[in-house]
């Protein structure tokens, strides 16, 4: 009987204990400080002493930018405007913003601007503006039944002049 009382009582402390941590909340972590490097003493690379190289020869800058000509037909005429006679190259032209054609002719700025005022002119377009740059770019803008047509010449190098045309 002495053994079956002591299990009694070993079981009922038992589950007495496995009750107890069950019923206990967890708990849950904390979080506590962590190390974080600190700076130490340590050892640099220094910069050595060496021949400075020789200096790149300087070059000249043009005052004039060269442009390039899409590759293209050279027409006589574009959108019904008369490209110069002796155009040396063209391409058209389409920057999402509107069409336009280039071309390249051997020609000054006063010769852009004649022939485009008389050509033009023949063909109903008034000019609105016209403006020329101390080194011969041409800005020239005609209207007609409310369109507006840009004319702008570039000089290039050797008496060219690269000329843009555009429709808007």
């Amino acid at each position: 009987m002495k053994i079956s009382k002591w299990l009694i009582l070993l079981s009922i402390q038992v589950t007495i204990l496995l009750s107890c941590q069950l019923l206990t909340p967890k708990q849950t972590p904390v979080a506590t400080e962590t190390d974080f490097p600190r700076a130490t003493n340590t050892l640099r690379p220094t910069a050595t002493m060496t021949e400075a190289p020789s200096p790149v020869p300087l070059t000249e800058t043009p005052s004039f930018i060269i442009m390039t000509v899409p590759p293209g037909t050279i027409l006589s005429s574009w959108n019904d405007i008369p490209i110069m006679p002796g155009a040396l190259a063209g391409g058209e032209i389409d920057d999402g913003k509107g069409a336009g054609y280039v071309f390249t002719v051997r020609a000054s700025a006063d010769e852009v601007k004649t022939f485009y005022k008389t050509e033009l002119g023949k063909l109903g377009w008034e000019e609105d503006t016209s403006m020329q740059s101390l080194n011969d770019s041409v800005r020239m803008f005609f209207m007609k039944s409310g369109n507006l047509m840009p004319i702008i010449g570039i000089p290039q190098p050797d008496n060219i002049m690269y000329v843009i045309l555009g429709r808007f």
